[in-house]
């Protein structure tokens, strides 16, 4: 029996251990929660109608899928991102803090699980003695490891860690029962319905009886005859199993991204695996990069993978026989392999061959084994308890310091594209992506010889033409843009973004009529798809339908307050109509959401002249030079706006700068001899 001492040196664990998670998860991850919508986000969250309400509550869990979408197949998945939009929004920050929640509660869980099993009488003292200790160490290396990014700050990848928690879940309520040699009701009803959650988020579900049957054997069972008399607890554990089986089937699964009828060989999947385990193996064990995307490419066959096959093969066996005779030593890597095993064996994964955000679960189990056996390693040893903490914490240190690092790149999403291609050369997805961050920093050479070697890989994606498009348009020739955009529109002619892509380029083209059809397509598509909001309410104002603009831009700012375009064109049409007061409010959130916007600050500094306050507009005027220093109107209107308040050499610096850019309307101001 526990004293007193023990009660309380134990709940002072329990309320300090969270908190201490709690920090790691604000260190690691806080910064990360700004970044955009990132691939899989957009068909996932972005656009994925059935996440838009959360009433009736059928078309949230019975949808229709399209093609290997990460929600696809995964009901409570797709409701995980209902009620998150419902709660608090539809901005990235929104779901990111839900998705770190997640691995918060897992961390938690994690520690819990480790302690639960550390205290069964089988296990050796100085472990169960300094179990808490040591379970608070394995969720604390594991809560900041920098494996876990691409299942955290990845939003679409809360597959990964909301599915964990299920998993975590299910296994905690299971030991309950199987260590306490007990056959709860409650405890196996609470058990089947955690298992069969699990299994409507992920199919990585069907692990769970086989996790409960290991850790049975490992740690309570001193033969597989004792492990056969909790077969309750274990067919409980197997709940997940039918609910696998009907999302599989009743619910479509992944449809051709995954599975026996994805276009992926099963042999060539499976020796493109042997390799990747390796990598997840280099990635635990010195996470000096995080490839965020290989693409979709398989080993070439036997004569290329035969070193890695043989490799992988040998590890199994020699991890299987190991269990058989040690189960406690080989515990770890024996579910290592099991909770890998669902996404990593033969069944082929068609849109992501290698995953890192896969290794998120299998992680914990490993850090969690290798934590347990450095510490009754540092038993032998003697080393004091300070000597493990200093250890401990510089480990976390480290590790918490690469990941918050590797947040930084989802900041700047181009560092995860070119990492990506490091790592995968031929990867198109990574090659069109990493053109789209050239496009947007104006570095339209190198992203056309990045779209050139995407279009040499042979498949030809939308997103390709798109981007061509936007590379087109950028540069001002709006005729190629539109060609583009056009072949992109024939590729998918279901597609929202393409239609309206077109819709904002017949604007720029002045072919409004045209420009209005597109938009409508592409509303008649998706009625809520805010970007195409946007472009027809330019084409209304061109139209002189000031009311019907404000009502498009307003509609869009409400469904996608995040995006900048949307604030600016309602800030645009406010000010026209005279509501100065809410053109700036617009704008300013506008700026706030983007201080670099070059469109949005220059407009800013037009309404804020308006109002008199000349300050602020020159100020205003001045970011969107810095942003954009030939954006030659900025320098023009802050010119005038200096004259107005008596600076007649800081108006003429500025109207000399508006002509050496080209601008050819007459200044208020003589500028003296000499000057252009």
């Amino acid at each position: 029996m526990m004293s007193c001492d023990g009660n309380l040196r134990r709940a002072t664990w329990l309320v300090v251990g969270p908190l201490v998670l709690a920090a790691c998860v604000a260190v690691a991850y806080g910064h990360a929660r700004d970044a955009g919508f990132l691939m899989d986000d957009d068909n996932s969250v972005v656009v994925n109608r059935s996440i838009r309400s959360l009433w009736p509550l059928l078309p949230v869990v019975w949808y229709g899928h399209q093609d290997g979408r990460t929600v696809d197949g995964r009901p409570l998945l797709n409701l995980s991102f209902a009620v998150n939009r419902a709660l608090l929004g539809p901005a990235p920050a929104s779901y990111r803090v839900v998705n770190d929640a997640i691995h918060w509660a897992n961390a938690v869980l994690l520690f819990l699980l480790v302690e639960g099993l550390l205290a069964g009488s089988t296990v050796a003292g100085s472990l169960r003695n300094q179990r808490m200790a040591i379970a608070l160490t394995a969720a604390v290396l594991w809560i900041v490891h920098p494996i876990c990014v691409g299942a955290v700050t990845y939003i679409a990848q809360r597959a990964e860690s909301l599915a964990a928690f299920g998993i975590l879940l299910s296994i905690s309520l299971a030991w309950r029962g199987i260590a306490g040699g007990t056959n709860s009701g409650w405890g196996m009803v609470a058990l089947v319905v955690a298992s069969a959650c699990s299994g409507a988020v992920k199919e990585t579900a069907v692990v769970i009886p086989l996790v409960t049957i290991v850790l049975d054997r490992a740690i309570a069972s001193a033969s597989w005859r004792e492990v056969a008399r909790h077969w309750r607890w274990h067919l409980a554990a197997a709940a997940s199993w039918p609910v696998v089986a009907a999302m599989l089937t009743v619910w479509g699964g992944r449809g051709a991204s995954a599975g026996f009828a994805s276009a992926a060989s099963p042999w060539r999947y499976l020796l493109t695996q042997a390799r990747a385990i390796w990598i997840y193996l280099g990635r635990l064990l010195w996470p000096s990069v995080n490839v965020f995307d290989y693409g979709d490419g398989l080993a070439t066959g036997l004569a290329e993978a035969w070193p890695w096959l043989l490799a992988t093969v040998g590890l199994v066996v020699g991890v299987c026989i190991g269990f058989l005779k040690f189960p406690r030593a080989f515990c770890g890597p024996v579910l290592f392999l099991l909770l890998l095993g669902p996404t990593s064996s033969f069944i082929p994964v068609k849109t992501q061959t290698i995953a890192e955000h896969r290794l998120y679960l299998p992680a914990a189990a490993l850090i969690a084994w290798g934590v347990a056996g450095v510490w009754m390693l540092a038993d032998r040893a003697k080393v004091p308890g300070w000597g493990r903490w200093a250890v401990a914490a510089m480990v976390a240190g480290c590790l918490a310091a690469r990941t918050h690092r590797l947040n930084d790149a989802y900041l700047d999403p181009q560092q995860l594209w070119r990492t990506s291609l490091e790592a995968s050369p031929g990867n198109e997805r990574a090659l069109v992506s990493l053109a789209v961050q050239m496009i947007a920093k104006g570095r339209f050479a190198e992203a056309e010889a990045l779209l050139d070697e995407a279009e040499a890989v042979g498949t030809v994606p939308r997103a390709l033409y798109l981007a061509r498009s936007l590379a087109a348009k950028d540069q001002g020739d709006f005729e190629s843009a539109l060609r583009h955009c056009a072949a992109a529109v024939r590729v998918e002619p279901g597609d929202p973004r393409c239609h309206s892509e077109q819709a904002l380029i017949l604007w720029k083209l002045g072919r409004l009529d045209d420009a209005m059809q597109a938009a409508d397509r592409a509303l008649a598509i998706d009625p809520l798809f805010a970007p195409a909001l946007v472009n027809r309410g330019n084409v209304w104002l061109d139209l002189g339908r000031r009311e019907q603009a404000e009502e498009d831009f307003a509609q869009a700012v409400a469904l996608e307050p995040w995006r900048v375009a949307g604030w600016i064109h309602l800030g645009i049409v406010r000010y026209l109509a005279g509501d100065l007061d809410a053109a700036h409010v617009a704008l300013a959130r506008a700026e706030q959401l983007d201080p670099k916007n070059a469109n949005a600050a220059y407009n800013h500094g037009n309404v804020l002249a308006a109002q008199g306050d000349v300050a602020a507009a020159i100020a205003a005027y001045g970011r969107a030079i810095a942003s954009d220093p030939g954006m030659r109107d900025a320098y023009f209107n802050r010119g005038a706006t200096r004259l107005g308040s008596g600076d007649a050499a800081g108006a003429a610096a500025d109207f000399r700068a508006y002509r050496e850019r080209g601008g050819s309307q007459p200044v208020p101001v003589t500028l003296g001899e000499g000057t252009p």
